[in-house]
């Protein structure tokens, strides 16, 4: 096949935050085609422009190709699905995408539903829609996509940024549950419990002596406090935004929730995220962590956290949740010391990771595996199905820790 024009290209004045982005959306375009794309590959192809340039299409092309391509068979369709990609395609000085892929002409949109009805689009839930034309007796039927369904097993990493509008809309949409705990006080009952004693002697005293009526308690019954620990540094760039909307909507719908954020360094956000906008919280924590997506100290952060917030946040048996891809630039021993010490401190504690999501991820890095003896629950955190999942594991937490017996998580299922 011959190489798409230059005009088909990216220019090759855009820096390198812009041309990530392009490239993410081509590797979310060859997920949809059937190609195991990872979270790497972008960022890969950005090294590999800035080595053969963007001037030659045909070394554009085969750079991408040498880095999407996985396997023979892939590289059979390549060509045609970069030359559909990129037809039509341009990039303004802003480094904002416009246009997009340029329709096939089989698919069409259905601005009331809108669905996009293309038998070849990317997963989602099928629904039937009937076109009947009354000049014709045909009745036609074609497979209709939801975008909402397809929009709940896409990969954060992966979507465009119109995409990602929406996702964020339908985080925010989630309405969560966390499993109730007794708590120390006690509160009024009108069934028979413990004696209010208080209450009977203040009874007797009002009436003067009289035989007393006999008042009742019982244990509050509350939500389990919550703790988010979320990385931002580099390695998490492509989902730390959605991460921080989804401890906004965590803010939002349950009642006790603290919030932290790491990188080289742990910051408390809890009172940014009090923000009833979503887009202003994100601009203010951005505004006050000094070190987003950069290094990664996951160990150091932990031991921040548990000399000076561990006692105040965990003693009332709360939930600690901690989503990061596990990459540690800092000493694993003290990463698993301070993981050792956190587990015995929370009811509960799970590590969300977003890589955990793809099928041929395997917790191989020296974090990962420094952390993992000492995780409750291990879960993907990569679509909104997954957050769904770990929204059922909160609400149907048991009122008694987990059996900890010193052996790595077992991760669940990908959603």
């Amino acid at each position: 096949m011959a190489a798409p024009p230059e005009s088909n290209l990216p220019p090759s004045g855009l820096d390198g935050d812009s041309l990530l982005r392009a490239f993410v959306e081509f590797g979310h375009f060859l997920r949809g085609r059937g190609y195991s794309t990872v979270q790497t590959q972008p960022d890969d192809l950005v090294r590999a422009a800035a080595v053969v340039g963007l001037s030659s299409p045909t070394d554009f092309r085969n750079a991408a190709r040498s880095i999407f391509a996985g396997s023979p068979s892939q590289f059979v369709g390549f060509d045609e699905a970069f030359e559909e990609f990129w037809l039509g395609r341009r990039i303004v000085e802003s480094g904002m995408p416009l246009g997009g892929i340029t329709p096939h002409p089989a698919r069409e949109y259905v601005d009331d539903e809108m669905m996009l009805l293309d038998t070849g689009a990317r997963g989602g839930s099928v629904k039937e829609v009937v076109d009947s034309d009354p000049s014709d007796d045909e009745t036609v039927r074609v497979a209709a996509y939801s975008p909402v369904e397809s929009l709940r097993h896409m990969d954060f990493g992966y979507a465009t940024s119109e995409e990602l509008i929406q996702i964020r809309r339908l985080i925010a949409a989630l309405r969560w549950d966390i499993a109730k705990k007794r708590a120390r006080r006690l509160r009024p009952a009108s069934r028979p419990g413990l004696l209010d004693m208080r209450r009977i002697v203040r009874s007797t005293l009002r009436q003067g002596g009289e035989p007393a009526r006999l008042f009742w308690r019982r244990p509050k019954i509350k939500p389990r406090p919550m703790v988010l620990l979320c990385d931002i540094s580099g390695s998490m760039e492509l989902y730390s935004r959605i991460l921080i909307t989804f401890a906004h909507a965590l803010q939002r719908g349950l009642r006790d929730v603290e919030s932290f954020v790491f990188g080289t360094r742990l910051t408390r956000v809890t009172w940014v995220l009090r923000d009833n906008q979503v887009d202003e919280a994100l601009r203010r924590v951005s505004k006050s962590v000094v070190d987003w997506s950069s290094g990664t100290r996951i160990g150091q952060s932990l031991h921040q956290f548990n000399r000076t917030w561990a006692r105040r946040k965990l003693s009332r048996g709360a939930v600690v949740l901690i989503a990061s891809d596990g990459w540690d630039r800092g000493d694993v021993t003290v990463l698993a010391d301070e993981m050792r010490y956190l587990q015995r401190s929370a009811f509960r504690l799970i590590w969300l990771n977003p890589l955990l999501g793809q099928p041929e991820y395997q917790p191989l890095t020296l974090g990962m595996q420094a952390a993992l003896p000492n995780v409750d629950d291990f879960l993907p955190v990569h679509n909104l199905a997954s957050l769904e999942q770990l929204g059922s594991l909160l609400a149907g937490l048991s009122g008694s820790r987990p059996s900890r017996v010193g052996g790595a998580a077992i991760p669940y299922p990908a959603a």
